[in-house]
């Protein structure tokens, strides 16, 4: 074995690996929500005709509530045909078109939730697929989550080194991983255009997470060595 081969087995040898876990909470203060309006006719123009000026509506109603246009995308458009049950098997087929239309909206002032999504229903949207909550800027958090865990990996390493009567090193190797955790996804939900809603929509933003972990390497020492 080479003396740069053995040196490096010597130092693994001497090592603790660790992973250390963090988590930071803060308050939402932004939201993302997905909706649609979906047309269902025999003659697939009149769906998409229905379809289209339904959307359109809804699109003024949230510029209305300024919402900018830039908050506002489209996120998928959807035309298909089905086949209606026969009473019979000799029966003929006869088919229906579905049309779709569905947009993300940025709601950047979250006190205005609930503004949006009851606004949106009563100008045609029958598709709310989620509401998503979300810090605009979790930079701050995510710089406290890593704090947190890279100090629970320390104290894992020394727990550790103090039962193998030796001291945690300097950290050798270092990989993290963070993560968000949202705290609100809706089900989808579907509806008639024909009810009636005269009660604005409760929506609770909750208190949002953001974790990270870390794996640190630790070269470790004889108990007695001087720092």
């Amino acid at each position: 074995m080479s003396k740069k081969r053995s040196k490096a087995a010597r130092e693994t040898a001497q090592t603790i690996v660790v992973v250390g876990y963090g988590e930071a909470f803060g308050e939402p203060d932004i939201a993302y929500v997905s909706l649609g309006v979906e047309s269902i006719d025999p003659d697939v123009a009149e769906a998409f005709r229905a379809t289209s000026n339904a959307m359109n509506s809804v699109i003024a109603s949230l510029h209305a509530l300024r919402i900018a246009p830039s908050d506002i995308r489209t996120t998928s458009v959807n035309v298909h045909q089905r086949a209606l049950p026969r009473p019979t098997n000799d029966a003929p087929f006869v088919y229906e078109h579905v049309v779709s239309n569905s947009v993300q909206v940025t709601v950047r002032d979250t006190e205005q939730l609930s503004d949006v999504l009851t606004t949106a229903v009563r100008h045609g949207a029958n598709q709310i697929e989620s509401v998503r909550h979300a810090v605009a800027d979790p930079s701050a958090l995510a710089a406290q989550a890593r704090a947190l865990a890279v100090a629970d990996a320390h104290r894992r390493a020394t727990e550790l080194a103090s039962g193998l009567n030796v001291k945690v090193g300097r950290a050798l190797q270092v990989i993290e991983g963070t993560g968000i955790e949202e705290p609100l996804r809706n089900p989808r939900i579907a509806f008639e255009l024909s009810a009636k809603f005269d009660a604005p929509m409760p929506v609770s933003a909750g208190e949002l997470s953001i974790s990270a972990r870390v794996k640190i390497v630790f070269a470790i020492e004889p108990a007695d060595s001087v720092s």
